[in-house]
């Protein structure tokens, strides 16, 4: 998909969220809580991620994020998955290559054992594009890359952060296919 057509979509999203957000102060706390995933990428957290329609909810563009992280030497890419009726799920990710090639060299063995790219762009591509079991001995360099001090499936991580947040502010998440 051109990238034109992915910002209307975007837009169209937006618009649509905007006009259901709540404006609340509990909801503007609430909201850099779930965009510290983001924010944080650096030295001590290698890569981060968030859905896109989180991000949308919050009623920020994708597009500007993956823009602001790359100015700043981030890798940064989204990750878009089409939903039927033309509405778009998936995910962006921020990462710091310096400190994600750190991770991934401390452990090329392993990562070459079971196929995996050493390289940062092309680590957080794969990552995006397989779900990894914990039994898994790449799950635990993933969770690495991701700062996470108790590896639980990223997956289910990222849905619990974004339900804990919405429920303080009373956003219901429906769960898609």
């Amino acid at each position: 998909m051109r990238e034109e057509e992915l910002s209307k979509l975007f837009d169209r999203e937006r618009l649509l969220r905007q006009q259901r957000m709540l404006r609340s102060h509990e909801f503007v706390a609430t909201s850099r809580e779930v965009l510290q995933d983001l924010e944080r990428v650096g030295s001590q957290k290698p890569l981060g991620n968030l859905p896109i329609q989180t991000l949308l909810d919050l009623g920020e563009d994708p597009q500007v994020w993956v823009a602001k992280a790359q100015e700043n030497g981030l890798l940064a890419k989204i990750y878009p998955r089409f939903l039927p009726g033309g509405r778009i799920s998936g995910a962006i990710a921020i990462a710091d290559p310096v400190a994600l090639e750190h991770v991934l060299q401390k452990n090329d063995r392993v990562l070459e054992l079971f196929n995996w790219p050493t390289d940062p762009q092309l680590f957080m591509d794969r990552v995006h594009q397989e779900q990894v079991s914990m039994g898994n001995p790449v799950y635990s360099i993933i969770a690495q890359a991701f700062a996470d001090d108790q590896p639980i499936p990223l997956r289910y991580q990222i849905q619990q952060r974004v339900r804990t947040a919405s429920a303080r502010v009373g956003i219901t998440i429906r769960r898609t296919a």
